[in-house]
């Protein structure tokens, strides 16, 4: 009678296929679940192959792609384990209700494995999140932007394992720098509308635990960069100590010097990239390294102008605010005419200049100087957020720029 029952229940019901019996007689992956994954795969994998683009553009497309196809595949992982339940409480041996209780106890144990699965990737996320993603991402990239440049410098073919592990370090020491200042700035943070839903001021994160999380990631950097060298690890602690100490717990309250002095950090990952292969520091290596800190003011300045009210309140003496607009934006057209001179200081290099990099730098100086200018003209937030936002673009493409023209030309 039982299995008659089941037979008639299996022919009526959609949940008992073939491929949750496949399953149940121990295939894993059946030929349709797999072709059932495809496309929530694809999403995923599509959306941490274009991560990225985010860092030369705004779109979130990348992200969501990825959040969709992972949410998918969940989804229809959990929805596998239920039909594979479901017919086993039918299809073992035994009473009916002691197949039923069994395939409760598996999908009980599947959803349990599945909340902790999802803990564990949001926690992740939260400390990602904390790490301030997109400054650790554009950091990294002049990092490994230094690396391919001293690969080519020494006439030696790039290594994916050497720059695997030169990446890894960047990311710990930037995103370990990051994490502390956010632990010193916690109070300012929840006064300020643009960061008072970072994990920290939400309570996603404790302070306790975002100190552990900072200073371990930090050491950690500084002891994989003695894997190539004791300069590449020199390097990486002044930028911690630099960014941390001079920036964070010295200068930030204090002047509006805080990010010309502190800014140096800003430059040493691609130092730290550079040395880690060359073992040296040459004139290239800190052309490039330069390039990054006299970049910096035109940046920080520009979203100051357009936060200036919120810098104020939670009295942070950023240059925008303790002058008038006026010499504020005068001001970043001259960071910005300097930014446009050092990027063609590489005609000092002769290995280094060509008519490829003087075109493009050039082109890419004039957008930024334009602006600036138009900034110092206008005094506007809109034009300051163009400003800002069009600034990120510029470092990356100008460090691909760089590479490029070590490489070919």
């Amino acid at each position: 009678m039982p299995s008659l029952l089941a037979a008639t229940i299996r022919s009526s019901s959609p949940i008992c296929t073939p491929v949750a019996e496949a399953d149940a007689a121990g295939v894993l992956w059946a030929p349709a679940l797999n072709s059932f994954f495809a496309i929530p795969s694809a999403l995923a994998s599509s959306g941490i192959l274009l991560g990225p683009i985010t860092i030369i553009t705004t779109t979130i497309m990348p992200m969501m792609a990825s959040s969709i196809g992972s949410n998918a595949i969940r989804f229809c992982r959990g929805r596998r384990y239920l039909r594979l339940a479901e017919c086993e409480s039918i299809s073992l041996p035994g009473s009916a209700s002691d197949g039923a209780a069994e395939g409760q106890k598996t999908y009980h144990a599947v959803q349990k494995a599945a909340i902790l699965m999802n803990s564990a990737v949001t926690l992740v996320k939260t400390y990602w999140e904390l790490s301030k993603p997109r400054i650790v991402e554009l950091l990294a990239f002049t990092g490994i932007a230094g690396m391919l440049v001293a690969y080519k410098e020494v006439h030696q073919t790039p290594s994916l394992v050497a720059l695997a592990i030169g990446l890894g370090a960047i990311i710990l020491g930037s995103a370990g720098a990051e994490v502390l200042t956010n632990y010193h700035d916690r109070d300012i943070d929840s006064m300020m509308k643009r960061t008072h839903n970072r994990p920290i001021p939400t309570g996603r994160v404790t302070p306790r635990n975002a100190l552990i999380f900072g200073l371990v990631a930090s050491s950690l950097s500084v002891v994989i960069c003695l894997y190539f060298n004791w300069l590449a690890a020199a390097c990486m602690l002044f930028g911690l100590v630099d960014n941390v100490g001079v920036y964070s717990l010295w200068l930030k309250r204090r002047s509006w010097l805080n990010i010309i002095l502190g800014g140096i950090s800003g430059g040493m990952p691609v130092l730290v990239g550079y040395t880690a292969v060359a073992g040296a520091i040459t004139p290239l290596a800190l052309f490039m390294s330069a390039l990054v800190i006299v970049w910096i003011p035109t940046h920080i300045w520009s979203l100051a102008i357009k936060e200036r009210e919120e810098y104020k309140a939670a009295k942070i003496p950023m240059l925008p605010v303790i002058v008038n607009e006026r010499v504020a934006t005068v001001c970043i057209a001259f960071t910005s005419s300097l930014l446009v001179v050092f990027s063609l200081a590489i005609l000092f290099v002769p290995e280094a200049a060509s008519p490829f990099y003087i075109v493009s730098a050039t082109a890419l100086g004039a957008a930024i100087l334009g602006y600036s200018i138009k900034l110092a003209i206008d005094r506007t937030t809109k034009t300051a957020w163009t400003l800002f936002k069009l600034s990120s673009p510029y470092l990356t493409i100008i460090f691909i720029v760089i590479v490029l023209n070590i490489w070919f030309f």
